[in-house]
């Protein structure tokens, strides 16, 4: 949905890709136009909420993104789904240089344990791992020179941020991975078994920041000038 709502400023091919897929996952387009104030739509509420905070398009420079495709068995099983989803980002991305223009960077998540949904879900396992190729592959890709994310200007025109890691958020349920200990247990989902819960988000918001904090390329300007990086328990 954000890139469809936005794909008025992409190529006419692009936004044949979008269409298509928007009537391949059965998802509605009569209300999703890229007009202001329109309700249910994505880009305009971002634009309302950063001018409630007080700020313009121009100070917006750096954004944290996690997406996913909502019910993507559609889109055919592993690589499909996951191709279909580093389009998409890639269009969004393409999207934010063009609305925040002095957006420089961007860090990429993808999503949480999709396990306890079961597969008919709107995000099940494991398409919700394999959701992460298409991350990896919008780095990669960056990485080689694809045109349609450049972001140096020495290269040709722009047309995305720089895309960097964020944190890497899914672990395989209950079973603690060796890199932090990150679990996803039941009570860390709705009772849907797909959203997170209160305590859920805590381990999202918590990573998120300790991320921040600590990463070399963020915390030069994430922190305020004299605060340090404070050590952080992060939850299991």
């Amino acid at each position: 949905m954000w890139a469809w709502d936005g794909a008025d400023v992409l190529p006419a091919a692009e936004q044949e890709r979008l269409d298509h897929a928007m009537d391949l996952l059965r998802m509605p387009k009569a209300n999703r136009k890229s007009v202001v104030n329109t309700p249910k739509d994505t880009w305009p509420t971002l634009a309302q909420r950063i001018a409630t905070a007080g700020l313009s398009p121009l100070q917006v420079q750096v954004c944290w993104l996690k997406h996913v495709e909502a019910n993507p068995k559609p889109l055919g099983e592993f690589p499909a789904h996951a191709r279909a989803l580093q389009a998409d980002i890639t269009a969004v991305l393409q999207i934010a240089k063009l609305r925040y223009p002095n957006l420089g960077v961007v860090y990429l998540s993808s999503r949480t344990l999709g396990g306890w949904s079961g597969r008919e879900s709107g995000s099940p396992e494991p398409y919700a791992y394999e959701s992460g190729f298409g991350t990896r592959w919008i780095v990669q890709s960056q990485i080689a020179g694809d045109a349609a994310l450049n972001f140096d200007p020495a290269r040709g025109t722009v047309k995305a941020p720089l895309v960097l890691w964020g944190p890497y958020l899914w672990a395989q349920g209950d079973a603690p991975r060796k890199l932090d200990g990150l679990a996803w247990t039941q009570a860390d989902v709705r009772e849907d078994q797909l959203h997170p819960s209160a305590a859920g988000t805590r381990k999202t918001t918590t990573r998120l920041m300790n991320f921040f904090k600590t990463n070399g390329g963020t915390r030069r300007w994430f922190l305020k000038p004299g605060e340090s990086a404070l050590s952080m328990t992060l939850p299991k």
